[in-house]
């Protein structure tokens, strides 16, 4: 609107406002001072020369009321409302306003707002350089806004209203990778998960979606091994079932809003093996059987997630004062040679080892052919001892064992030759022999040196007596020896048997 000036009475249009302009500090008068005093070393910036005078322009600022009041804006933005909702944006109008609003050509328009996020707040102030609509962008999607437009000028301030508006929902963050939690059975997986850290709304579902890599068991068929599951949102698990043992799953979850699907995260999930599947029997049937032998029929197995790495044939003596195996039998882990066996009374023992190359085809085998498979002896059986024959296959693969079996036959003990000697008992019969003989034989050499020293001792002592008998009833030599030997009494008969009893006595 047209100016009346003061002090010459001319009417001076002035320019019109230009919002965002910059408060410099020679256009900022001080405040509660007139707006119209300059310094003296310096004209007023509103003055410019013209024809014989100087015409005054609008000033920068209205001058002060006569209450002393500075020229405060009259009011603050008027008709603020948000015309565009996003996920991220807002879009505000307000009625435009000129000098007689601002009350002063140098302003600034601002917005300042302020929301809770992740139970963080955050508050912003950003200036407009539009005059009658702007776009508020970088905000969070599904939080509450609270905002307000503020009209200042150098000599005071006018805010509108406090507008509250909440954001739309976006496409939810990704699942965090870290709060994914899988437990691998044969053929099941356990997987949990966390919601997106940044859910930009109100989750309604999951989806996961699962693929068949790769198997360890080269023949297995993973062309059905996919699939897609839908979870809702307070779903944070699935369990996965029907997989394949074995087998390396690529699986991907994603969290959706109203707004659609977030990005994916993918993991990789392995399953374990599986024992292999052992084929059908009759029970207890044998081919053929001796009185050392006995002949069963081996079929091959079905590996179930690793191929099979190798058969084994076991043999478990049934003993009497132990119970029999279970129907739920439990195979066996630990293999032990005949030999080991023997030596720890083991009942069981591994016969022979067949790699699966080898039995390609259902074929007969003789257990107790007295051959070696593998470093196992397959040892004749003892006729006088009941067996059971076991068949098992063994998977081995990235550290895991799984081991299937099944029993082929029974064998009894013969009657016809209780007599036979056990082949382990005839080595040990044998050592048992020689150990006799080597003591008889020691106790014989102890006995004749004990002897031979007795009578070596013996006779030494003898000799001794007989020699101080002999010294006793020599004659005396000299002169007189001649008449003591003729006068000398002949000794008696009794006096000869008491000094053999007096040696005899001394011997022993």
């Amino acid at each position: 609107m047209p100016l009346q000036d003061h002090r010459s009475g001319v009417t001076a249009a002035g320019p019109s406002p230009q919002p965002g302009g910059v408060w410099g500090p020679s256009r900022v008068p001080p405040r509660g001072r007139r707006s119209s005093v300059c310094a003296e070393e310096a004209p007023c910036p509103w003055l410019r020369p013209s024809v014989g005078h100087l015409r005054r322009l609008t000033p920068p600022c209205l001058l002060v009321s006569q209450n002393g009041e500075g020229p405060n804006p009259v009011h603050g933005p008027q008709s603020v409302n948000v015309v565009d909702i996003r996920a991220r944006q807002l879009t505000l109008q307000w009625e435009t306003f000129g000098y007689a609003v601002t009350r002063c050509h140098s302003y600034n328009l601002t917005v300042q707002y302020q929301y809770v996020f992740n139970q963080q707040e955050f508050a912003a102030e950003e200036l407009i350089q539009t005059s009658s609509h702007y776009c508020l962008r970088g905000l969070r999607p599904f939080v509450t806004v609270r905002l307000r437009l503020v009209l200042a000028n150098p000599e005071g301030r006018k805010e509108s209203e406090e507008i509250v508006k909440q954001t739309e929902e976006d496409v939810p963050g990704s699942v965090p990778s870290e709060s994914i939690q899988s437990s691998p059975f044969e053929d099941k997986i356990l997987m949990q998960w966390k919601a997106p850290n940044e859910t930009n709304g109100v989750i309604i579902l999951y989806e996961i979606t699962y693929k068949a890599l790769n198997c360890l068991d080269p023949s297995a068929d993973l062309s059905t091994q996919c699939g897609k599951v839908l979870k809702l949102r307070n779903e944070t698990r699935h369990f996965f079932e029907g997989l394949y043992p074995g087998t390396t799953y690529f699986i991907t979850i994603k969290a959706s809003t109203n707004k659609g699907f977030g990005p994916p995260v993918t993991t990789r999930i392995a399953t374990n093996i599986a024992a292999p599947s052992m084929p059908e029997y009759e029970t207890d049937t044998a081919l053929n059987e001796t009185d050392t032998t006995i002949t069963v029929l081996l079929k091959p197995a079905q590996s179930r997630g690793a191929p099979v790495s190798v058969y084994q044939l076991v043999v478990k003596e049934e003993r009497k004062h132990k119970t029999r195996r279970a129907a739920d039998m439990e195979c066996f882990s630990v293999p032990v040679s005949f030999k080991n066996a023997s030596a720890l009374d083991s009942p069981l023992y591994f016969a022979a080892e067949l790699p699966p190359i080898s039995l390609s085809a259902t074929q007969p085998f003789t257990v107790g052919d007295n051959k070696t498979y593998n470093g196992y002896w397959n040892a004749p059986l003892s006729p006088v001892k009941s067996y059971s024959i076991y068949f098992q296959a063994l998977s081995r693969a990235n550290g895991e064992i799984k081991i299937n079996c099944v029993r082929l036959a029974t064998k009894g003990a013969s009657t016809q030759n209780s007599n036979a000697v056990e082949p382990e008992k005839q080595v040990d019969s044998t050592v048992k022999m020689a150990g006799v003989i080597a003591g008889v034989l020691m106790f014989i050499i102890v006995l004749l040196g004990a002897v031979l020293t007795f009578k070596r001792r013996r006779t030494s002592l003898r000799r001794g007596m007989l020699m101080a008998r002999r010294a006793s009833v020599r004659p005396h030599t000299g002169a007189r020896g001649s008449i003591r030997a003729g006068c000398r009494r002949p000794q008696s008969p009794g006096s000869h048997k008491r000094m053999d009893a007096l040696i005899a006595a001394c011997a022993l």
